[in-house]
């Protein structure tokens, strides 16, 4: 028996088994981590929203968002921010709402902006907030008019930087968890009696829309603009 081929062979194959190991510690084994990580989305529904009108012809509006683990993995600690808020004005001319903070949105029937455990392809509904109509000439809420809409915080800011009255309005929506990579939605909310994005429908006293190529384009220069005037 020739000791020296077999004591080469097996020095070849240990070489190929630790080189092999090195493949699979370097390639397989983020791939596997990457395919069975969390995987945040965010998107609304109407029929997650809710409709209420009293006696006195009193609209509210209750809008939530739609956030769901598409991935494998369970999410941890999932807040929902929103920021970077413009109102729109006549020719799409932007202007940022003075004050506005970027706000942590409360989870559908709870009191808490983080949702500490989201299973893999599990969904919960966050609240973004509360549209208020009131058709009599007087309200108590005659500071903000008689139509707004309050974003769901978790305390009420005392200058109220999260109401909005009849106007449009362009937002940041950012979904992130400690341990998922974040996903955000551009949108356009608009507060009063208008015709939506797209028109041929009746008129709607809120909407919530997804931006247009052109309107996001201008959202993000304007963006980039503020942040290097700063």
């Amino acid at each position: 028996m020739n000791y020296d081929a077999l004591t080469a062979w097996g020095t070849l194959l240990g070489a190929v088994a630790t080189f092999l190991a090195v493949l699979v510690a370097l390639f397989l084994e983020p791939w596997r981590r990457r395919r069975s990580a969390p995987r945040l989305w965010l998107t609304w529904r109407d029929r997650d929203s809710t409709r209420e009108r009293d006696a006195d012809n009193h609209q509210k509006i209750f809008v939530r968002l739609y956030v769901q683990n598409v991935g494998k993995g369970a999410a941890q600690r999932v807040e929902v921010v929103m920021g970077d808020v413009c109102q729109v004005f006549a020719g799409d001319s932007l202007k940022m709402v003075s004050n506005f903070l970027p706000t942590a949105l409360i989870w559908t029937h709870s009191e808490s902006p983080v949702c500490a455990y989201l299973p893999g392809q599990a969904s919960r509904l966050c609240d973004l907030g509360i549209f208020s109509a009131s058709g009599r000439a007087d309200t108590s809420l005659a500071h903000h008019g008689p139509t707004f809409f309050r974003c769901s915080t978790q305390t009420q800011p005392k200058n109220e930087y999260n109401y909005f009255k009849t106007g449009s309005y362009i937002a940041r929506l950012v979904a992130s968890a400690s341990n998922a990579k974040p996903s955000q939605q551009m949108v356009m909310f608009t507060v009063g009696e208008h015709v939506p994005s797209g028109g041929g429908q009746q008129n709607a006293d809120f909407s919530l829309v997804p931006l247009s190529p052109q309107l996001s384009s201008n959202y993000s220069r304007f963006l980039s603009n503020q942040e290097r005037s700063i």
